[in-house]
């Protein structure tokens, strides 16, 4: 896997989340070169702590945020977070027996993330946009 850029193309319009959404980026990157440059299990283990960690909370925090603007499709995107919940469990413990390659590991949350941003968050980002135009009553 190449590193994960950053561009305005996964922009949703919605600060708080882009910034942490630059975060995981840094996140997926950090750990990629971790895994790349041949790190110990501990640092490749901490690497990804960090990584889960930080998902966990931007979830909490983007569902908290979907929640209080009343986000129609709220229930739905929650569902998809607690998939990958459940996805990364998994790959974090076949990674940690020997199962599994880090790479595909790694090669799946950049496919995950980047089509996420680019299907499902974008859409919180339409409809604040939507929010903000109709009229106050």
């Amino acid at each position: 896997m190449i590193s994960i850029s950053w561009s305005d193309k996964f922009s949703i319009g919605v600060e708080i989340i882009d910034e942490q959404h630059k975060k995981l980026f840094q996140l997926i990157n950090e750990l990629n070169s971790n895994i790349t440059g041949n790190s110990s299990k501990q640092i490749l283990s901490s690497s990804l702590d960090a990584l889960i960690s930080y998902t966990e909370y931007h979830f909490r925090e983007e569902e908290d945020y979907m929640f209080n603007v009343s986000y129609p499709r709220f229930e739905q995107h929650k569902a998809v977070h607690d998939n990958l919940k459940e996805q990364v469990i998994n790959f974090k413990r076949k990674i940690q027996e020997g199962e599994d390659d880090p790479k595909q590991f790694l090669d799946f949350l950049y496919d995950w993330l980047t089509k996420h941003i680019m299907e499902q968050d974008k859409k919180i980002g339409k409809f604040m946009d939507l929010a903000v135009l109709r009229p106050i009553m």
